[in-house]
């Protein structure tokens, strides 16, 4: 008991490390990220018919243990290790580390008719660290969603459920995997903030008969028994004891993409980074009005008849205030066990869900463009002031 209480204690602890050293970017560096080169990338890859974008090769169904699971996380493998919008080094390489988590679990039901029970589900992470660090010295902002699709309705894509956040945290690397090279071949770093960047894309979130504490988030409860225990690279010599003690915040992403989602605050401790996005919010909805010329400003403040239109409650933006840390975090998915090891979580889902939630109409028809592409904006300016890359972006 005394060593969890210890291990919860140092996950507080880095992330107020993390809020106090957050880095705001410059003006002109906020105009550059929200430029239409990126606006452009975006659309292009969120485009539900671009089979070389990022979203529709996972716009697919993709049960655990399935071959369409599988060519989902060849997609996943291929934008880490081929993706020319990553940086390569001399050697062809993206500096980023990819590994497979296989295993097997018994199941209720196999994911299809006639299959085995014991079925096989795999998550993969992707990490880059600073160069010439230890891994037990470096402190891991982790970008999560679970990419696997649910059993039943069948034929459930699942376009937020997950298949547009996992394309999301691809799109803010493409973003910034650029200025995170230059960053660290200038050998920046204060020497107090050691920070790599990691993704985890999860298996079996969803359960396959009824949601249990054994038939959900198979990869999740995987991933987090294992990293506990994950000491190899870690001990007496370096700042984090295990490889899940190298999480210094967990940001879960999930039943994104439909428009005017409500986003609370679920935990007290990551409360600061729920701030840092409403602020982010405002930023960017200001600077892409003062971008639109002044009669296209005006033409949107008016209905189709010409009439001064009323504040509209969405327009108020996601990242709700009221109802802070509401159900205490515990809404089931993928972070719980890793919240239950004492990571710092960071839960990005609406409240209330999207209304296709776990229906068939969660498919690419019922994303919302716009709104996809500000959360690329919202996402990609809030991992580059996490990762300290003011001054490397322009």
């Amino acid at each position: 008991m005394m060593l969890r209480t210890l291990h919860k204690l140092t996950a507080v602890l880095a992330a107020a490390g993390a809020a106090q050293a957050y880095k705001l970017l410059a003006p002109e560096e906020l105009q550059h990220l929200l430029s239409e080169e990126y606006s452009t990338a975006a659309r292009q890859n969120f485009d539900p018919k671009n089979t070389t974008g990022l979203l529709a090769p996972i716009l697919r169904v993709r049960l655990p243990g399935t071959k369409e699971s599988a060519e989902v996380r060849a997609h996943f493998r291929d934008f880490f290790t081929q993706s020319p919008t990553l940086a390569h080094g001399s050697d062809g390489s993206s500096g980023w580390q990819v590994e497979e988590d296989s295993f097997y679990d018994i199941t209720p039901v196999p994911p299809v008719p006639g299959g085995d029970l014991n079925v096989s589900f795999t998550n993969l992470a992707a990490v880059r660290d600073p160069p010439d660090t230890r891994p037990g010295d470096v402190g891991r902002l982790t970008l999560v969603a679970h990419y696997d699709s649910k059993r039943e309705p069948a034929g459930f894509i699942g376009a937020t459920d997950s298949a547009f956040p996992c394309a999301l945290i691809l799109q803010v690397l493409a973003n910034l995997d650029a200025a995170l090279t230059r960053k660290w071949q200038s050998g920046a770093d204060d020497g107090k903030h050691t920070r790599g960047l990691q993704v985890l894309l999860l298996d079996g979130e969803e359960a396959l008969k009824d949601w249990t504490a054994t038939d959900s988030i198979y990869g999740a409860r995987h991933m987090a028994r294992t990293w506990d225990e994950q000491t190899g690279d870690y001990g007496v010599t370096t700042q984090r004891k295990s490889r899940l003690d190298a999480i210094d915040l967990f940001l879960l992403l999930d039943l994104l993409g439909t428009p005017a989602p409500n986003i609370p605050s679920y935990y007290k401790h990551t409360d600061w980074a729920h701030v840092h996005l409403g602020r982010l919010q405002r930023l960017i909805r200001g600077e892409n009005t003062a971008a639109k010329t002044k009669d296209a400003r005006d033409d949107e403040k008016k209905d189709s008849n010409g009439k001064e239109k009323g504040v509209d409650k969405a327009e108020e933006g996601w990242f709700a205030r009221p109802g802070k840390f509401l159900m205490g975090g515990r809404i089931g998915d993928d972070h719980l066990p890793f919240h239950n090891f004492g990571v710092p979580i960071l839960h990005l889902i609406p409240m209330p869900f999207p209304h296709v939630w776990h229906t068939i109409d969660d498919d690419s028809d019922h994303l919302d463009m716009p709104t996809m592409v500000e959360w690329a904006q919202i996402m990609t300016v809030f991992v580059a002031e996490y990762m300290e890359l003011s001054g490397y972006l322009v």
